[in-house]
């Protein structure tokens, strides 16, 4: 890794701090609506509880991608390891904020339901079926609209690392696929034979599995993060403080 590739990682991280709280230091149970006043505090308080969660991933994401960083600056762990295994401290960082990251697109879409008061079931909400959803010329009157066209928009990007500026397209698209890869294919983190076909899938083709570095992997987490956190920083400031 050179000092241009740190440089540009480590303000990737540094750009995602954790959000201030609207109720800091209040919390309201129940839903208690006698006033306006009151309505105004149980809404914030709501779109805290979301926040509250929000600031736990960021913390805990920054802190494992600054682990990584550290492992990839070891000597070994500046090589290419054709198993993978070599590289396994650091694999085990990336997948944490891997998962974390599925977590934090999916709060980002819990944010916007009680920002714009969307009234959908929290169980039920699931960022890539909600954001399409509320991506409809029909639901252009609750003010998620440009917000839900603009996710949808990135979260399709086909994969593409050729270009030499960044960030490159497709970032959600091969995070998503690596996650799938853990369940519906093969470990994508060590190298795998195995005798079913499967559909081409981030670094894996017809079965077989190479690992690629974690370099490349905790850029394109990085990217798709900071891309996660710019449209949760956009919601925020959204949203009007009752008087």
């Amino acid at each position: 890794m050179n000092e241009v590739e740190k440089r540009y990682l480590t303000s990737l991280i540094e750009k995602a701090n954790v959000f201030e709280l609207f109720n800091d230091g209040m919390y309201i149970m129940g839903n208690l609506e006698s006033d306006e006043t009151t309505k105004g505090l149980v809404y914030l308080n709501d779109i805290d509880g979301w926040l509250r969660n929000i600031n736990y991933l960021i913390e805990q994401i920054n802190e494992s991608a600054n682990t990584v960083m550290n492992f990839i600056e070891r000597e070994n762990e500046t090589k290419f390891s054709f198993w993978g295994t070599e590289h396994s401290e650091a694999f085990y960082y990336t997948e944490n904020i891997m998962f974390r990251l599925t977590i934090l697109w999916d709060l980002l879409a819990q944010l916007c339901n009680t920002v714009f008061k969307l009234n959908e079931e929290a169980d039920c909400v699931s960022y890539k079926k909600f954001f399409k959803k509320y991506n409809d010329e029909k639901y252009e009157y609750n003010g998620l609209k440009e917000m839900a066209e603009l996710v949808v928009s990135y979260i399709s990007e086909e994969e593409n690392d050729e270009k030499h500026t960044n960030p490159w397209n497709g970032n959600h698209t091969y995070v998503n696929n690596l996650r799938n890869s853990f369940t519906h294919r093969l470990n994508p983190h060590i190298v795998n034979f195995h005798n079913a076909s499967f559909k081409k899938a981030g670094n894996e083709k017809e079965g077989m599995t190479f690992p690629v570095h974690p370099l490349y992997e905790i850029k394109r987490m990085l990217e798709d993060y900071n891309k996660a956190y710019i449209f949760i920083s956009t919601v925020r400031k959204k949203v009007v403080k009752p008087i």
